[in-house]
């Protein structure tokens, strides 16, 4: 059976902690987590990081977004 898929969304540096505790905690309750930060995020070189980010969440059955004090670049 394969893992439900989840993506992390935020600006990183202010969430870094809670990021980084989510992916834990998530990945324990069996989920596979994207984060873009991460080493295990596939991205095509050739394409822009927003565009991996979209694609990923198509991909994803769930979407977790983490909304603080900064905002991320313009797409």
């Amino acid at each position: 059976m394969n893992k439900p898929k989840v993506f992390v969304s935020s600006t990183i540096y202010d969430f870094k902690g809670l990021r980084s505790a989510l992916k834990y905690w998530l990945t324990e309750k069996g989920y596979e987590v994207r984060m873009s930060e991460c080493n295990d995020f596939k991205k095509d070189s050739r394409q822009n990081s927003y565009q991996a980010c979209l694609d990923s969440i198509r991909e994803c059955d769930y979407f977790i977004l983490l909304i603080g004090s900064r905002a991320g670049g313009m797409y």
